[in-house]
């Protein structure tokens, strides 16, 4: 073929295969010239693919997906070419197609929920092109959740919505239109243009009738229709779950059995209103035992508090607490709290040795009126829960003995074992002589209490004098008395009333003033020493319902002349010879009552130094 330049493009040529060339110039004046010798060349190999390949894929629309390799690890070129690696979309408002930058993957954005095929292909600069297609899909699944009881307009969480794909011509009909279907359209309205979705006027969400709606979100982009699956949950509203409850022991000022108290605070309401809590409990098993069911506490309680009496000492109980609304019931159970039931205290031992009183400490009882302290407190009484200890001590019979207070002692020094130095102890007297029981013990402030008793008397010893021959209505001594108890009431029979008894009373020699306890000389009593020298018996009295008794002893005076001073003895005097005399003279002595009728003498002559003495010669005077 002639031709006018010197080169020519022969087309469509068959892929891959030698041509060989020659070429001969063409003159105007000679016609043709020889021809070259042959040139050769091959025709392009374009791309192939390679046994790998992009599978299609179900992709969560919004979401981003790569190719697991490089776009080159799908094609080869048998001429070595550098290649390119055209992709297309045939949708790209559905799905966009590209090639990521740096990884050189095939890199589809899923725009909106629909399908698209994807083509991705290889290239070299020779008209060599190979491809292939997938198809892809953006899966659109929404969920969201609208509390129950939410008014008509309450927006349900995010908007569903669409992006709009510029086509990139000046109509505007690229804008969405968002429509709802499915069983949500009849509950639920959706806004056009945003996708918003709200409660529809007349819908009552109620989480125990329907829990959950669904239907599908529906708009499109270049004409291809985009449907989003939606389920919408109603939330079940319920009070939130308490913080673990609070358990300590229940304080006492007195004896009582062991409780426990149980505070809690009140959870978050969630838009309701909390107006009451549930309790329940139970005692806490041993290590390896089942544990117990549940107790429900019978009331509805209206505040954050429940106090659990009566339990079993010792015992560790567990609660869980919830909270009630009007509007749904009862909330979930808090986590378990747990207390130990309060421990009284108990019985002290030392070296296994237990110290207490029995029926009274001292032999006999104590005297009425002495003050006797007793041993340190903490010797009797010890505490498993480590608290701290008050002391009571009380008298059965306070009228006849009673506490005087608590005082801190030197620690008495047979009982180093106790760590203080200074030792707390009781003092008691007794006023009356009784006997009454005295009830010691240790309170902890929780409600617990030990005590131990012992029985004690009181003792009342009482002496008096009477001379012989005394007159009827002389007192003997002062009054024996006890001490009146006051009881409080404003009667008058606090008073005491004194009784004699005994030989005292019964020999006829004696009598007593009920009020006063004065005894007396009873009329014609003939007290004569020689022939009684004393009278026993008692005198009693009642306090507090309880019979004193006041040893007796009345003594009997032996009444006598008194005792002459030493006599005086002169020479007596003669007015002519006579025989020596001596004159003795004295003072009369004290007649104590009696009347003097006479004086007996003796004298004998004194012998000298280491002689034995001389008997003694009587001389009696009378009248």
């Amino acid at each position: 073929m002639p031709a006018t330049t010197t080169s020519i493009t022969l087309p469509d040529l068959e892929a891959g295969a030698t041509y060989e060339v020659q070429v001969r110039a063409l003159t105007s004046e000679e016609g043709e010239g020889p021809w070259s010798d042959i040139g050769e060349g091959r025709a392009n190999r374009p791309p192939h693919t390679n046994d790998w390949f992009i599978v299609g894929a179900d992709v969560s629309w919004g979401s981003a997906k790569r190719s697991p390799q490089p776009l080159s690890a799908y094609f080869s070129d048998p001429d070595g070419d550098t290649l390119q690696y055209p992709v297309s979309s045939d949708y790209p408002g559905v799905v966009s197609a590209a090639v990521e930058v740096g990884s050189g993957k095939l890199f589809n954005v899923f725009v909106n929920p629909g399908t698209a095929i994807i083509t991705y292909g290889a290239q070299d600069n020779y008209g060599g092109y190979s491809f292939r297609t997938i198809t892809v899909r953006g899966v659109g699944n929404e969920t969201r959740s609208v509390d129950e009881n939410s008014p008509a307009g309450t927006e349900v969480g995010r908007s569903v919505q669409g992006i709009p794909y510029d086509d990139g011509d000046d109509e505007t009909d690229d804008s969405l239109t968002h429509t709802l279907h499915g069983q949500a359209a009849t509950y639920f309205d959706i806004d056009a243009a945003t996708g918003q979705i709200t409660v529809k006027e007349g819908t009552t969400l109620d989480y125990e009738t329907t829990s959950s709606y669904t239907g599908q979100v529906k708009w499109t982009v270049q004409g291809q229709q985009a449907v989003v699956d939606l389920t919408i949950n109603v939330v079940d509203l319920e009070a939130g779950k308490p913080d673990t409850p609070t358990v300590t022991r229940t304080e006492f000022s007195e004896q009582s059995n062991p409780a426990l108290d149980v505070t809690w605070t009140k959870p978050a309401d969630n838009g309701l209103t909390i107006s009451w809590y549930k309790v329940q409990y139970r005692k806490q098993a041993a290590a390896g035992e089942q544990p117990a069911a549940w107790t429900l506490h019978s009331a509805a309680l209206e505040t954050t508090s429940l106090t659990l009496s009566d339990l079993e000492a010792g015992a560790v109980y567990e609660f869980q607490v919830r909270a009630g609304t009007n509007e749904e019931g009862l909330g979930p159970w808090s986590d378990t709290g747990s207390g130990r039931a309060n421990r009284p205290p108990h019985h002290a031992s030392y070296g296994g040795v237990y110290y207490f009183y029995v029926n009274g400490p001292g032999p006999g009882g104590l005297a009425v009126g002495d003050d006797w302290v007793s041993n340190p407190i903490g010797l009797f009484f010890a505490d498993s829960d480590g608290d701290t200890l008050t002391w009571g001590v009380s008298s059965q019979y306070p009228g006849i003995g009673d506490v005087g207070g608590f005082e801190l002692r030197e620690r008495p020094s047979d009982i180093t074992f106790l760590p203080d130095e200074k030792t707390l102890r009781w003092t008691f007297e007794f006023y009356n002589p009784a006997s009454l029981v005295l009830t010691y013990g240790a309170h902890d402030g929780y409600g617990g209490y030990t005590q131990r008793t012992f029985t004690w008397t009181g003792t009342q010893t009482e002496t008096r004098a009477i001379a012989e021959n005394s007159a009827a209505g002389t007192a003997v001594g002062d009054p024996v008395t006890g001490t009146p108890y006051d009881d409080g009431d404003d009667a008058t029979d606090d008073a005491l009333t004194y009784t004699l008894t005994g030989e005292a009373a019964t020999s006829g020699a004696f009598v007593i003033d009920s009020a006063s306890g004065q005894i007396s000389v009873q009329e014609d009593a003939n007290l004569d020493y020689e022939t009684k020298s004393s009278y026993t018996g008692s005198v009693t009295w009642t306090v507090q319902g309880q019979t004193a008794t006041a040893s007796l002893t009345i003594n009997v005076t032996d009444v006598e002349a008194g005792k002459p001073d030493a006599p005086s003895v002169t020479r007596t005097a003669f007015s002519k010879p006579s025989n020596p005399a001596l004159d003795v003279s004295w003072t009369a002595p004290a007649a104590n009552g009696l009347t003097i009728t006479g004086y007996n003498a003796q004298y004998r002559k004194q012998v000298a130094d280491g002689e034995t003495a001389n008997e003694w010669t009587d001389y009696t005077i009378t009248g």
